[in-house]
């Protein structure tokens, strides 16, 4: 059971002087764009990139050249996003 307590000065609680906090609601007040925020944020917590889970067959391309695995390796990475995105 929550029992309401008494204000302070019913209480008879007195100060000295009043508490008066100074006035702060005139300052300069400044923005960012939303994607200059997003970029500060993405650089001061990155995060770390997901790499696709590569299938077994993929050992078969150990010999093809950098170039078809850097295709294959693309067009896996795709097909994972889409699949996310899903």
């Amino acid at each position: 059971m929550i029992s309401p307590l008494k204000l302070y000065f019913k209480w008879g609680i007195r100060f000295e002087k009043p508490f008066i906090l100074p006035d702060r609601g005139s300052r300069k007040v400044s923005y960012m764009e939303r994607d200059a925020l997003f970029q500060a944020v993405d650089k001061k917590y990155p995060q770390k990139k997901q790499q696709p889970e590569l299938p077994e067959f993929f050992s078969e391309f150990e010999d093809t050249p950098d170039l078809g695995k850097k295709i294959l390796l693309k067009t896996l990475q795709e097909n994972h996003q889409d699949g996310d995105a899903e």
